[in-house]
């Protein structure tokens, strides 16, 4: 399951996005895992070009829970 939740700011050039993901493995143990996202977008050249950041709390299953930062950078070329 995947829910992604963002209101783009259209004077800032933002987007801020939720994200709540929930992993599960069928028939197994360990391997189910739940992910927690905050971030925002930076649409500095509409859609030819962002850069996203976010940052995540890994919840899984039998397992130590873990922090993620990602920061990326999309270009495209039409």
């Amino acid at each position: 399951m995947l829910v992604e939740l963002g209101y783009f700011l259209r004077d800032l050039k933002l987007t801020p996005v939720l994200q709540f993901t929930k992993r599960g493995m069928v028939d197994a143990a360990t391997g189910d895992e739940t992910l927690s996202s905050i971030g925002a977008n930076y649409w500095y050249a509409r859609h030819n070009a962002n850069i996203k950041g976010a940052y995540t709390r890994i919840d899984p299953k039998g397992s130590a829970r873990r922090n993620e930062f990602t920061i990326q950078l999309q270009l495209f070329y039409f």
